[in-house]
């Protein structure tokens, strides 16, 4: 796994569609590994029954990640409706948006 950081913004293939596409699989994978370490330590009855809030946190993580995924992908001038899989979090983008439109 790679940590080194890398300065992008000057490439032109870093930007428009492509770059919302990749992102939102990077919100996947990254989704994907936090529900992989999630299950990992509730094999674990003891961390379980000590740190169950943080371990529901990590799933509702993941969830968002998903969201923030699926409305990356979305197109709503082609007619797709914007799908967010939780409330609290459509609630949020609501009023950001209607923030945004004052």
């Amino acid at each position: 796994m790679t940590r080194a950081s890398a300065i992008v913004q000057d490439e032109p293939a870093f930007q428009g569609p492509a770059l919302t596409a990749a992102l939102a699989e990077e919100l996947r994978l990254a989704a994907r590994h936090l529900n992989d370490l999630a299950y990992e330590l509730a094999m674990d009855p003891e961390v379980v029954r000590k740190h169950m809030e943080p371990l529901q946190k990590i799933d509702l993580v993941t969830q968002i990640q998903l969201s923030v995924a699926s409305v990356l992908e979305s197109d709503p001038q082609a007619g797709d409706s914007l799908e967010v899989g939780l409330e609290d979090m459509a609630q949020r983008l609501r009023a950001a948006c209607q923030r945004d439109d004052q």
